[in-house]
């Protein structure tokens, strides 16, 4: 009978073991070694096996376990906490010939600057193989990044600024200007700004700011009246903010009640203020209707003529007179005004005046030299009370001469024209007859008798 039997071991990674196996003639180890005792320096845990044989030919076989401690390795940063930027020494210590860290150094000391806090692995190698790792933290204090802003509650629609410090170039996240360290905006709504900071190591830290947008959309403004005739009041009503201002178009007007009396349309617009002093504007448009009247210009007549007025630009007229037509027919005995109100289609109303001045008529008087005259026979007739006549004969001086040549009672008529070139008519009738003449058949004894022939009164002359 053969046996054999072989003790395991437990070594560390890198330190030689002897195996020795007993009681039996012949060996043969699965290293292939044929003594009774071998020497192993594995790596790793490892089985080896012994066969033991005697001279009979009987054989025996058993296993020995080498259990492999790893590579004894510690690691440490000095300083283990810095600032960013600043420098750190990573340390190895075991029994290994060679280190790797796992940012690419390799030595068992090495000096980094990291810009973050990190693990750091280094990895040794026995030079038996054995390997062995280890992680040391390094600690990295970042750069001091603040951000603030203005104010921390702004009303919608207005600006604020937003200021960061502790680094030397920034980047927020507004993206407009988002360099520099101290950036405008004007935010719609609540928001964190974020604003990431860096110094020349490549150290970076980010910081936020809160800005609270108060939102005012409660103003409301309203009028009874949008559309207006030219010279209608109007009044406007605004709710819903604490203090009011109305923009009058020549200066401001506070209160929630404003009155105007616009002389033509457009937009009115009040700004309202709530408790926290936050504004809002509303506005409100006004039309402003109007209708233009024009009548007759003012104008002159004649004592007993007519004239016709007119008005035109509106839809319906109502005269002084009491007529509602667009025209009337007047013929007024002394200086008159007339006026006529219209009102337009779109409701408004206007008014217009025509003043009517009354020029008195000429007073004429016409008389003849006699009034009883002998046909064929020269006689003048005179008119006077006006500036210019016109005879019926068509003579127009102030005195004419006649010459009837028939009997009768021939009527002789005159128009005459004053200043105002107002006309009045006269006439005047004469007398024409057959006379008796004288006949001068002494002639011899000197006497002239004249006129000759003579309706009334002659003349004898004694020569």
């Amino acid at each position: 009978t053969v046996t054999v039997s072989v003790p395991s071991q437990t070594l560390t990674c890198g330190l030689p073991a002897t195996l020795n196996a007993v009681s039996s003639t012949n060996y043969s180890w699965s290293t292939g070694a044929t003594s009774s005792s071998i020497v192993v320096s594995p790596t790793i845990t490892s089985a080896y096996t012994v066969v033991a044989s005697n001279t009979m030919g009987c054989y025996a076989s058993a296993v020995a376990n080498v259990s492999v401690l790893p590579m004894s390795l510690t690691a440490s940063s000095s300083p283990s906490n810095i600032s960013c930027g600043s420098p750190t020494t990573l340390s190895a210590i075991s029994a290994a010939s060679g280190y790797s860290w796992s940012n690419g150094g390799s030595g068992a000391s090495i000096v980094i600057t990291p810009t973050v806090g990190a693990l750091y692995t280094v990895t040794a190698t026995h030079s038996a193989g054995c390997t062995s790792s280890v992680t040391v933290l390094v600690a990295v204090n970042p750069i001091n990044v603040t951000a603030s802003a203005s104010s921390s509650l702004i009303c919608a629609g207005k600006p604020v600024t937003l200021t960061a410090t502790g680094a030397s170039t920034y980047s927020w996240d507004t993206g407009v200007n988002n360099t520099a360290p101290v950036i405008i905006i004007t935010p719609t709504a609540s928001a964190l700004y974020n604003v990431t900071g860096f110094d020349p190591s490549g150290c970076q830290n980010s910081a936020s700011a809160l800005v609270l947008v108060q939102s005012f959309t409660n103003l409301t403004v309203s009028s009874q009246n949008t559309t207006v005739c030219l010279g209608a009041p109007v009044s406007f009503t605004a709710f819903g903010a604490t203090s009011y201002t109305w923009d009058t178009g020549t200066g401001t007007s506070s209160g929630a009640v404003f009155n105007a009396t616009p002389a033509s349309g457009g937009v009115y617009t009040v700004t309202g203020a709530d408790l926290t002093g936050c504004t809002m504007s509303r506005s409100l448009n006004i039309v402003v209707n109007s209708v233009t009247v024009v009548a007759s210009a003012d104008t002159a007549i004649c004592l007993g003529k007519s004239l016709v007025l007119s008005a035109s630009g509106a839809s319906s007229y109502t005269w002084s007179t009491n007529t509602q037509t667009s025209s009337i027919v007047i013929s007024p005995g002394a200086n008159t005004v007339y006026w006529v109100n219209a009102t337009g289609a779109n409701g408004c109303f206007d008014s217009d005046t025509v003043m009517v001045t009354v020029n008195p008529l000429p007073t004429l008087s016409v008389s003849p030299q006699r009034k009883n005259m002998c046909k064929n026979e020269t006689n003048t007739i005179t008119v006077s009370g006006a500036t210019s006549y016109s005879w019926s004969s068509g003579d127009q001086n102030p005195v004419i001469i006649i010459t009837p040549t028939v009997n009768g009672t021939p009527t002789f008529s005159v128009t005459g024209y004053n200043q105002f070139n107002c006309a009045a008519g006269n006439s005047v009738s004469v007398i024409v007859s057959n006379c008796t003449g004288i006949s001068e058949n002494n002639t011899a004894m000197g006497i002239s008798v004249y006129p000759n022939p003579a309706s009334d009164l002659i003349t004898v002359q004694l020569n």
